[in-house]
């Protein structure tokens, strides 16, 4: 299942540069693997998206690659999901908008399972352009 959230309509062109980020409480309902899909998008006033950035995570680990861990069921864990760089001006009038979804097919292997993942709250913060 995906989620989808958008704002509302730009009044003037937003530019937006760097690495945008997006930070979440999360938690699994299930001891096993689990994967989280952001994806940024520009909607068109007709309803048309245009993909900007995405970026995926495997929620085991959300704290290091080297060392993954096991995540418990019903404990809320806090991450950030760097998406890929991007160089973009959302015109007047379009909106934004950030889809969180379990499996990216075919970018990124799905999970051996099906996990439901509940996010406490999502923040989509200004990018770092470090």
């Amino acid at each position: 299942v995906t989620n989808v959230f958008e704002v509302q309509p730009c009044s003037e062109p937003l530019d937006i540069f760097g690495f945008p980020k997006f930070e979440c409480e999360f938690r699994i309902d299930a001891d096993t693997e689990a994967m989280l899909a952001i994806k940024l998008c520009d909607v068109f006033p007709n309803g048309t998206q245009r993909l900007i950035s995405n970026g995926v995570l495997n929620l085991n680990h959300f704290v290091s690659n080297e060392d993954p861990k096991n995540l418990e069921t019903e404990t809320f864990y806090k991450c950030t999901i760097q998406l890929d760089a991007i160089g973009y001006q959302v015109q007047a009038d379009h909106k934004l908008c950030i889809s969180l979804s379990p499996t990216y097919w075919p970018l990124s292997w799905p999970s051996r399972s099906n996990t439901s993942i509940t996010i406490r709250y999502g923040i989509s913060s200004k990018p770092d352009t470090k």
